[in-house]
Formats: structure tokens, sequence, C-alpha cells
């Protein structure tokens, strides 16, 4: 019996302008799908530190073994607050509040042989994470974004502790992209540098729902270490990726870095609003900008709950100009649909307790690249940008806060590896 739909389908000339395309594939031929190449995972438990201090300003050094293709590194660590002087105010608790160990540390870096080949500071993962889908972000929130409340019901006494451990994945621009993760094996040595913070400002006091000073107390991190991943091929597979990636005197990826802006302090006014203007000075090829603004005290008077003293504050509008010109205006409604994807469409991450993260502003040079890496989009090479200026507008929760703008940027480079020596280096930027 014929099939109307297909009897129909012969009478339309659009169906049989594209039935006669070469275009035109039959899904229902069996085709095998690429196929990776059969490999070993290994994971690393627990690697310690070889240099280490955990004071504030101090930094932990972790030499990475030289095992293969360093796929994932997760980084942990625990936090202690320890009350030294009981709070004068009853029924005070003291509590850790939410996104708090983003303000534990400053910054971290990969180093190959002692030379810094990528840097994440602490914004540019704030930055990073709200560029993820909900599904990606959910675990960072609940590893790494979040808090730990303490005493509850009664007032925190001499010698109350309050403990939570954090676990941040620390993904920098070399491993965004399945062929630019790094080979450690072939490499020199590297190692993996995080820097803490220059003053431990943490754990905070709540009275009937008031945010109050950070309580006296003694604060201490310990346990910092790393758990990683590695991908290792047999010797016929390893023999030929190595003839193809150094057949040449020098492997050239092109892959992403971070850069951060220098941060600039703000007043907001009486009436919780705030203005201010970042010049931008990096050079480099920039694919994509982001903006947020937060409290600069973050153990001061706050009023409201201690789900929101990290929270990034509300951005109504963003002007980027450039030689006077303007380049992008964008207000809070826009940013909603400011990660364009190839279909037309915009994506958004919704995870609660992710510390306002849709408050961060995006400024796209080209399309949405994160899924599977993407392709590369496009990139506005900043050199010839004279007086390249941004303007944030916004709202804040407290009358005349302090409050600081952050403008992190995720930029291209061409990360050059000697195929004598192993030797890493950015050779272009620009």
């Amino acid at each position: 019996m014929a099939n109307i739909i297909l009897q129909s389908a012969e009478n339309s000339s659009l169906l049989q302008t594209l039935n006669q395309s070469e275009s035109k594939t039959v899904p229902s031929i069996y085709n095998t799908k690429e196929i990776y190449a059969p490999s070993a995972t290994s994971w690393f438990h627990n690697i310690s530190t070889d240099s280490s201090n955990y004071n504030p300003g101090g930094s932990l050094t972790f030499q990475l073994p030289k095992y293969g293709f360093l796929e994932q590194i997760i980084f942990k660590m625990t936090y202690k607050w320890t009350v030294t002087t009981a709070p004068v105010t009853a029924g005070t608790r003291v509590f850790i509040p939410l996104g708090s160990a983003y303000n534990l540390i400053d910054r971290i870096e990969f180093l190959s042989s002692s030379r810094v080949i990528s840097t994440l500071y602490s914004q540019d993962l704030v930055a990073l994470h709200s560029d993820l889908r909900s599904d990606q972000l959910y675990p960072i929130v609940q590893t790494w974004a979040k808090g730990a409340v303490g005493v509850a019901a009664a007032a925190a006494n001499v010698g109350d502790s309050i403990e939570a451990e954090f676990a941040l994945p620390v993904v920098f621009g070399f491993n965004e992209d399945i062929n630019t993760v790094q080979n450690l094996a072939f490499n020199e040595p590297c190692q993996m540098r995080v820097v803490f913070a220059s003053d431990y400002k943490v754990a905070s006091e709540e009275t009937g729902g008031t945010i109050g000073p950070q309580p006296a107390g003694s604060n201490v991190i310990s346990n910092g270490n790393l758990s990683l991943r590695y991908k290792l091929y047999n010797e016929a597979d390893t023999a030929m990726l190595l003839d193809a990636n150094y057949s040449e005197p020098q492997l050239n990826m092109l892959t992403h870095r971070q850069y951060r802006e220098n941060p600039v302090s703000i007043q907001a006014t009486a009436a919780k609003t705030f203005s201010g203007k970042v010049e931008l000075k990096n050079v480099d090829v920039i694919n994509d900008f982001y903006i947020f603004v937060r409290n600069a005290v973050i153990d001061g008077t706050h009023l409201g709950s201690n789900d929101t003293i990290n929270d990034c504050q509300e951005i109504t509008k963003i002007t980027l100009t450039a030689s006077g010109q303007e380049i992008c205006v964008m207000d809070n409604l826009t940013n909603f649909y400011s990660k364009l994807t190839e279909n037309g469409y915009a994506s958004v991450s919704d995870v609660a307790g992710s510390m306002k993260m849709d408050n961060v502003f995006k400024i796209q040079t080209g399309l949405w690249e994160n899924s599977g890496g993407g392709v590369w989009s496009n990139g506005w090479s900043a050199r010839e940008l004279n007086n390249l200026v941004l303007t944030v507008e916004g709202k804040c929760d407290v009358a005349q806060a302090s409050l600081i703008i952050y403008v992190c940027e995720t930029t291209s480079t061409i990360l050059s590896t000697s195929s004598n020596t192993g030797r890493v280096v950015n050779s272009l930027v620009n």
C-alpha cells in the first residue's frame, strides 16, 4: 500500500528540489561513527604539595606527574573558623557565607618549568562559572560556592568552630578543548600554584537576620591537595600522535587564557545605586568580556541573610566605548540573551545558591563556545582600540556600600611547545 505522505512529497517542488540536492543523506544507511582511540584513564588522588604556606598571602605548589595527557584538575581544601571571643549580642550565630571560597583564593597559576603559562584569578573563576550551563554549574555550587552554617540557636561561645570542605575544578584555557589538553609526559616538568588571598575575611556573624562584622576568632586553611585525571594511549597511538604533533620544530596550538583588568573601587549612593568607569588596558585578542560588581568589605554591616553577602550586585546597564564611539550598550534584560548560540537563541544558567551569577554581564565578540569546546568564532584585537572604557551602572543591597567593579576577559593565545625540549610558552597573543 502506497504511503500518502510519500505520494504527497512527490508533488512538492520544495521537497523534490531537496531530494535532488548533493547534501541529501539517508541516515538509515549504517556508518561507523567517529571513534576515539582507546586509552587508559588514571586517577591520582590526594596529590600533596611540596611547598606550602597556608597563611594569608601564602601559596601551595604542586608538582604535576609526568604521566600523560592531564584531562582534569580538582583542587580541594578545608577551612575552619574558631571563635576566640563570644559575640556580645545574644542569639548571634557564626557562619561561613555562600561563595566564601572565592574570597580565600587570590589566583591559581599553571607553570611550565617555573614559567607561568596561565593564570586564573578568583574573579576569573566567578566569570567562567557564570558562563556554564546549569548542569555544569550545579556541582560547583555544591562543592565550591557553598557555605556552612554554624551556631544557629544560641550565641556563639569561645571555642565554637565551624568547618567547610571545598573542591574546585581548575579549568585552564587549554583544558577547554579536547585537542589542546597538555601532554605532561612530553612537556617540561609542570607545576600548579595556588596563591591565597592577602586577608581571610570569611566568617561572619548574624543576629536576627542582620549580618554584622567578622567575629573575633582564628581561621585555618588546611589539607590542600589535588585530584588529577590522566589519559594515556598505547604505544602505537602514542607514536602516531608524537609524530603528528612534534614532527616540526614547534607545536603551535590556538587556545585561551584569562586576563583580569585592574579592579575599580566605587561607593554606592544613599539611594542604593552605583556608577563607575573602568579603563581597559588589555591589548590582546579578546573573545569575551565579563563584568560584575561585588561588595568590597564582605564582613561589614550588611542587611540580608547569609546567602547574600558575596552576591554579584545587580547591574542595570553597561556601555563600552573606544575612541569616544559606543561599541556596546546592554541593559539587564538584554544580558539574559548575551550568550548567543548558533541557532540564534541564547543559553543561560539557573542554579539556586550561585551568588546571583546571572548578574554577571557578558559581552561576546562571537558565539557561545562552551559546549564541546566549540569553534573559535571571533575575537577583537584591542591593540588599536584607543581609550577603551567600560561604564557600569547598577543597584546594590546596601546604601553607600563600598563596591568593586571587576572586568575579566577571555583572550586568545598561541601556546607553543618545543619539539626538542618540551618547553611551553605563550608565543603570540595579538
